[in-house]
């Protein structure tokens, strides 16, 4: 029991400083990170996923715009909290049986992301093949 407890103790004073050990963002094992790890990390997915191309199809057409350019908006600062606060949040009980299954199971940490509709808007309103028309009736 005395193993544990040590254990345990380490895995508390350690909150804020590192990653717990089971903790992945989009797969990549995050655990034992430092903050500045983290951030690096973060920034480095935010920017692949905001240049991935986002297929949008309508009649015969699409027109294939990045993630970024149709107003997605990766919240670094909020994900970085995640990662860091990913199994540490709730009672002590609940932190203490994941910690207990950190060899077991792995746990994802969220990706916080926001939607830009203006900025949407404006890159679908400079396609003319996506301009707005009035309906006409027959």
């Amino acid at each position: 029991m005395g193993v544990v407890g040590f254990a345990w103790t380490s895995h508390l004073s350690e909150a804020g400083d590192l990653v717990a050990g089971g903790v992945t963002l989009a797969g990549r094992d995050m655990g034992g990170m430092t903050p500045a790890e983290v951030r690096a990390a973060v920034a480095a997915h935010s920017d692949e996923m905001l240049s991935q191309i986002i297929e949008v199809r309508f009649g015969g057409s699409a027109i294939r715009p990045t993630a970024a350019s149709i107003g997605l908006r990766y919240d670094q600062e909020a994900t970085v909290s995640n990662v860091m606060e990913a199994r540490r949040s709730g009672g002590l009980l609940l932190q203490f049986t994941s910690w207990l299954t950190t060899p077991l199971a792995r746990v994802p940490a969220e990706v916080s992301w926001r939607f830009d509709s203006d900025v949407a808007r404006a890159r679908f309103a400079s396609d003319l093949r996506l301009t707005t028309r009035l309906a006409e009736e027959p």
